[in-house]
């Protein structure tokens, strides 16, 4: 048995669609698949939240625009007959319910989190409904009834125990196709809808595939697998072939939008290989994320591509973990100067004065540090024969992809105190390079 995940783009025109069922139908082996919303539906579904949240009287026509893509889609793959009247039938009563939610908020003027999750639900409890009627033998689940979350630091968190035996006592027997919506869940406490996030299908399917033990995760896409960089921007970009798991998640981290990056940890402690195909070319090999590849590719593109510039907006872990080490540093000269000012109260506005030049010059170093810190310090560990493949590996994927040390030393076979270890070593080498880089950049302002 495999998992096999089509996204938004996938189910988001009528040729694509289409080829959807082509890929299924053509598979020897039962299959669960996971779908998406239709391209764009989710966006329009939060626009017309927010229209209604505000009291303008136009999320009518976004709402008119949900209500008639949807048709059009059924009406255009689904052949005159029974099949398509009670698909219609099912699809408006989802939409007459939406529409009331939205009555409602407009009402009131209120968008509660709780509301917004059961809106944005619809895309994938209606696009499910029409791939299940789409394709030939297959048997539809609602995932609300086995995709778990519970709150955890405000945040709902997938209720991983729970979720597992749920999705097991589901599939005791597995049909030819099991159609499955993607990114919906329940609270596990007072079974209210939520979700696991944008992007969330990919989870979806990497939860079932996890709990079941597939043969594989397949995630079908527009692209023909994990790429070097975004080829509407670099026309050279080319095809991985492969990736470690530790690689996907960090390119994930980087920026790579071909999968959810939660997606890649359920399946990768249980050595589920994922493989990236497209739907629109599905002769091509695709990509394929497993325990261990022949070639470092990751170290390869670092230290050979200009890919991982520094970037505030996806690199934001590293760059935290380098203010945490330039404010300790500080704070350190404020606790020193401090002191020195408590034993000697006629230096104390000078000691102020030395501690606030300190501060300041370490936000300088920290602006010019941060302009190529994530490819300098990089490059810097890779190429330290001294440091240890697993070493550098769990560095960056605490420091640069922000996995938690229990992850990690789960990822890892080790125990939690020796990632925390190894953790702190690197710190101290990058503080080093940190002190480096300043006095260099001291040098030359001289």
């Amino acid at each position: 048995m495999k998992v096999m995940k089509f996204g938004g783009t996938s189910v988001g025109s009528v040729e694509s669609i289409l080829n959807v069922k082509k890929i299924v139908e053509s598979q020897t082996e039962p299959v669960i698949v996971v779908v998406s919303a239709l391209g764009g539906i989710t966006d329009s579904l939060i626009r017309a939240s927010s229209m209604a949240k505000e009291g303008n009287p136009s999320y009518h026509k976004v709402f008119g625009e949900i209500v008639e893509r949807h048709e059009q889609m059924i009406n255009s793959i689904i052949p005159h007959g029974k099949d398509r009247d009670e698909l219609l039938s099912v699809v408006r009563a989802l939409l007459e319910e939406l529409r009331s939610i939205y009555q409602g908020v407009y009402l009131i003027r209120d968008l509660t989190p709780k509301t917004l999750a059961a809106i944005v639900s619809y895309g994938e409890r209606i696009s499910s409904r029409i791939v299940a009627t789409l394709i030939d033998d297959v048997e539809w689940y609602d995932s609300r009834d086995f995709i778990k979350t519970e709150v955890k630091g405000g945040q709902n968190r997938l209720a991983t125990e729970l979720t597992y035996s749920l999705v097991r006592d589901n599939w005791k027997a597995f049909p030819k196709v099991s159609l499955v919506g993607g990114f919906i869940s329940t609270d596990a406490t007072s079974g209210e809808v939520t979700n696991l996030g944008r992007g969330g299908s990919d989870y979806t399917a990497s939860i079932i595939a996890a709990a079941l033990d597939a043969s594989v995760l397949e995630i079908w896409t527009d692209v023909d697998g994990f790429m070097t960089a975004d080829p509407r921007v670099i026309s050279s970009a080319y095809v991985i072939p492969e990736l470690s798991y530790i690689e996907a998640m960090e390119l994930c981290n980087f920026g790579a939008k071909v999968v959810y990056p939660p997606t890649i940890y359920p399946v990768c402690i249980k050595h589920i290989p994922i493989l990236i195909k497209n739907t629109f070319n599905p002769d091509a090999p695709g990509s394929i994320i497993k325990d261990e590849v022949v070639d470092d590719v990751l170290l390869t593109l670092v230290r050979k591509l200009p890919v991982y510039r520094y970037d505030p907006d996806v690199n934001g872990h590293f760059r935290n973990f380098l203010i945490g080490i330039v404010n300790n540093k500080a704070r350190e000269y404020k606790r020193k100067r401090m002191r020195e000012a408590e034993k000697r109260d006629a230096y104390e506005a000078e000691a102020r004065l030395s501690w606030e030049h300190e501060r300041q010059s370490y936000a300088v170093d920290l602006r010019n540090w941060t302009k190529d810190a994530s490819e300098v310090a990089l490059t810097q560990f890779m190429a330290d024969p001294k440091v240890s493949t697993r070493d550098k590996e769990i560095f960056r994927l605490i420091v640069l992809c922000g996995q938690s040390p229990d992850e990690v030393a789960a990822l890892f076979g080790i125990e939690r105190n020796n990632v925390d270890q190894i953790k702190s070593r690197m710190r101290k080498k990058l503080m080093e390079l940190v002190e480096q880089y300043r006095q260099v950049g001291c040098e030359e302002e001289k």
